[in-house]
């Protein structure tokens, strides 16, 4: 049965960010919500603009200050920081329709071969000696922003290092985000291993607010195990 794109989407960035040639770092994702939860849900009108977003983590990390500006203030900010350390934002589609409207899963996306990003083939081979590392929000279906850019690339994605390619970017959804800092594992202080180690070794400076921050969960854990156990106590005396 063919499906048919009735209510085509135009991405809302890509035209008023384009990259700079000679970036050190790409992160490629798909597409953003629809307007309709953008205005629901966006704090900032740019990539990963959701509140509770990949910002907030990369605020703590970097030590950016987003708190109590307007939206316009945080956007010279996060494009301070990717010009800072030489990173560029884009997305593998252009224009594309949803199976379901309110979705924001690949899966639900309908692209047809013009709604391709296909000028970012023409940075990337323009610039493959430059670029250090390609960082993907999505990996898995046929619509990921890794399957969508191998699609973009064709043959061409043979020329690209393969240790480039970094294709396990947490996304950046807020609920998969606050899941990386919801482990028990008091080894990586109650956040997700591989981030551990990242900012064990590249922001070691920030390893005492998260000794703090485990502090305080532990202590909830505990509590939370000793008020489990007294209602078991007294369930059992009932019986």
């Amino acid at each position: 049965m063919e499906i048919k794109m009735k209510i085509a989407e135009k991405h809302p960035f890509l035209d008023n960010y384009p990259l700079k040639n000679g970036l050190k770092y790409l992160i490629i994702g798909t597409c953003p919500p629809s307007l309709e939860l953008r205005k629901e849900k966006f704090k900032i009108d740019y990539y990963y603009g959701n509140a509770g977003s990949l910002w907030n983590i990369i605020s703590g990390i970097y030590k950016i200050n987003l708190k109590n500006k307007s939206k316009e203030e945080k956007l010279v900010v996060i494009l301070n920081w990717q010009k800072e350390y030489s990173i560029g934002i884009v997305d593998t589609l252009k224009k594309y329709a949803r199976l379901k409207p309110k979705s924001s899963a690949d899966a639900d996306l309908i692209i047809e071969y013009d709604g391709y990003n296909h000028n970012l083939k023409t940075y990337i081979l323009d610039n493959n000696d430059k670029i250090e590392k390609i960082l993907f929000t999505s990996n898995g279906n046929c619509n990921s922003a890794f399957s969508t850019f191998k699609i973009i690339m064709g043959d061409s994605f043979n020329k690209i290092d393969p240790d480039k390619l970094i294709i396990d970017l947490p996304s950046p959804s807020g609920s998969s985000n606050t899941s990386y800092f919801n482990y028990n594992d008091e080894n990586t202080l109650g956040i997700e291993p591989n981030l551990y180690n990242y900012i064990l070794n590249e922001k070691e400076d920030r390893i005492d607010e998260l000794q703090k921050r485990w502090s305080i969960k532990a202590k909830k854990m505990k509590f939370k195990g000793n008020e489990k156990k007294k209602l078991k106590c007294q369930v059992s005396k009932e019986f």
